[in-house]
């Protein structure tokens, strides 16, 4: 009886760790179908005034984020939560020493940003408006399938 007991909290408790540990960063990014690469107008080969976005899974359960066709601007997303309106949050690490907080909504097939804030306050991006002028950002598709 004793040995049946022990077993069966052994179970418990392994059961609550798996279940508190929580989604990796890829694993939340795979529920919102976020891998990929995303662009307003997919015929239109990246550039400065149409850029591509692309955000790539890497072993071990990480991610990148990439803005194409700028050469080495590749960044870490070191987290991403999805709330309850079914937006998502990404933090993402870029060189040198920055952190973002953007915020996607998703609608249907398409995404855009709602939100684009550096680290403290500084947004450039808030309330799906650029900050800069006022314009709405644009809804963007997933070139690659």
């Amino acid at each position: 009886m004793a040995r049946s007991s022990l077993v069966a909290a052994v179970l418990l408790v392994g059961l609550l760790a798996w279940l508190l540990r929580g989604q990796s960063v890829a694993d939340t990014l795979q529920r919102w179908a976020l891998p990929g690469t995303w662009a307003a107008d997919c015929d239109q080969p990246a550039s400065d005034a149409a850029p591509h976005m692309r955000l790539v899974l890497r072993p071990g359960g990480g991610a990148t984020w990439e803005r194409l066709p700028s050469p080495g601007s590749a960044a870490v997303v070191t987290g991403a939560t999805i709330a309850s309106d079914g937006t998502i949050t990404l933090t993402i690490e870029m060189a040198p020493a920055q952190s973002r907080t953007v915020s996607l909504q998703r609608s249907g097939d398409r995404i855009r940003s709602l939100s684009d804030r550096v680290a403290g306050n500084e947004y450039s991006v808030r309330d799906g408006r650029f900050i800069r002028d006022g314009r709405e950002t644009p809804w963007q598709i997933r070139c690659d399938g």
